[in-house]
């Protein structure tokens, strides 16, 4: 296998090679990207190659099989699950953030800004000052943390009576998720929403306030 040194810089001709495809895949239907003509799975698996292809052909393949064949989180047609698509200013901020403000080892202005996100979102939540935590990325981990948070602010803020949700039968992550934050299982719902054009089953859970708690 050869080595070749990872090019750094033109960041704004490949950004914008990107930020082109991006905003034509939005503008676009947004089709399901396991309907699609294409067959990326195959030519995104296999064994590590041989030999680089350089940026240029990187990006090339980046726009033509990643960017074509994404998630339609934010189409009017999507299935949606809990999560949307961001919107613009934030997803061209990381971007720069990921290049200029990597590592967490020295104090810069993106981790004032960042330290200053977290004081607003728990301005607004309602939350006390040394309840503030830090942003995660993990899938189930920011699962979590949401859902545990959104919980306490719905029985202790709101004082709501009743939290529910509902998941796929298949999506143990979500489940479990569930199970951590005090919620229970109460059945099954028939047909509940159409999924890629097929009606699916969902389980239902839910939360009520401690008796405790509520006393």
């Amino acid at each position: 296998m050869s080595l070749q040194h990872p090019e750094v810089g033109r960041f704004a001709e490949h950004l914008g090679t990107v930020g082109q495809a991006v905003d034509d895949w939005l503008g676009s239907d947004m089709p399901d990207a396991l309907s699609s003509a294409v067959d990326w799975q195959t030519t995104l698996s296999g064994p590590p190659p041989q030999h680089g292809i350089g940026a240029d052909a990187t990006i090339q393949e980046y726009v033509r099989l990643l960017v074509a064949h994404g998630q339609r989180l934010t189409s009017p047609r999507s299935w949606g699950w809990i999560t949307c698509g961001p919107t613009t200013v934030p997803t061209v901020v990381a971007a720069g953030a990921m290049a200029v403000a990597p590592q967490r080892q020295t104090l810069s202005a993106y981790h004032q800004v960042e330290e200053l996100s977290l004081e607003w979102l728990g301005a607004i939540c309602g939350l006390a000052p040394h309840m503030r935590g830090v942003y995660s990325s993990g899938g189930s981990t920011a699962n979590l943390v949401a859902l545990g948070a959104a919980r306490q602010w719905a029985f202790e803020q709101r004082g709501w009576v009743r939290v529910q949700a509902t998941t796929l039968p298949e999506h143990a992550a979500s489940q479990r998720v569930l199970l951590k934050c005090g919620f229970e299982v109460e059945g099954r719902l028939r047909n509940f929403r159409i999924v890629r054009g097929e009606p699916r089953d969902y389980l239902l859970y839910a939360r009520v306030p401690d008796k405790a708690a509520t006393q």
